[in-house]
């Protein structure tokens, strides 16, 4: 029980204070501080969910994918004190943990139903379908980001048929995995959003930013009760 009390506590902590802080000079602040705090007690829940048991692989992955999404949230949370010529270069160092924390979530959910390789092509896909059918009136630009962005779209893809595979194969694991995997494939289209959007989507900020923290919270939290289920 102790992983569910740290994760019920922090989720309340983190959310109130970025509600708090979430209007006025306070905003990069309060968001950085409720990402950090967040982080932090993700990994605490990491840690106590696998004291005591085994560390087998799947446990040691999905606790490695806490401290890199740690590093992220460090790295993206500097992104608004840094001058504005660095921001793409924080953005960028704050995604690559981002990506290696996906990439062991597949993993991990694969290590326990394996996946089918027939459906990869399916989640490669989707990105691309998404840039053609909708990208083009809700982007400003892509440029030099678009390769990047594709990849790390298909990462999420293959991340979300994962955890529909492990669910449908009736792990425990894959009852949580399965809506976390949906929740971050939301918070990212959110933040690719809030970073390429045109000017009629990016006014929409405080929606957006909303729809990248608060289903970010709760996959997490999610990710986190698959780890005490694996």
């Amino acid at each position: 029980m102790t992983p569910v009390i740290i994760i019920g506590l922090l989720s309340v902590m983190t959310v109130t204070l970025r509600v708090l802080t979430a209007a006025g000079k306070s905003s990069a602040s309060g968001g950085f501080a409720a990402k950090a705090i967040a982080s932090v007690l993700f990994c605490m829940a990491g840690i106590a969910a696998v004291s005591g048991h085994e560390i087998t692989l799947p446990r040691a992955g999905m606790l490695a994918a806490f401290i890199f999404a740690f590093m992220g949230d460090v790295f993206l949370g500097l992104g608004p004190f840094t001058h504005e010529k660095h921001k793409s270069f924080f953005f960028t160092l704050g995604s690559v943990p981002f990506l290696l924390a996906q990439l062991l979530y597949i993993a991990v959910l694969i290590s326990l139903a394996p996946l089918k390789a027939a459906l990869l092509p399916i989640a490669f896909a989707l990105p691309v379908l998404y840039l053609l059918l909708i990208g083009r009136r809700t982007l400003a630009y892509l440029c030099e980001n678009t390769v990047p962005i594709l990849c790390y779209g298909a990462v999420v893809s293959v991340m979300v048929m994962a955890a529909a595979n492990a669910f449908a194969a009736g792990h425990a694991a894959g009852a949580f995995a399965l809506p976390a995997g949906v929740l971050f494939a939301i918070s990212d289209t959110a933040l690719f959003l809030h970073n390429f959007g045109n000017d009629r989507v990016r006014a929409q900020g405080k929606t957006l930013t909303a729809l990248v923290m608060l289903p970010y919270y709760a996959a997490q939290a999610l990710f986190a009760m698959a780890l005490v289920n694996i």
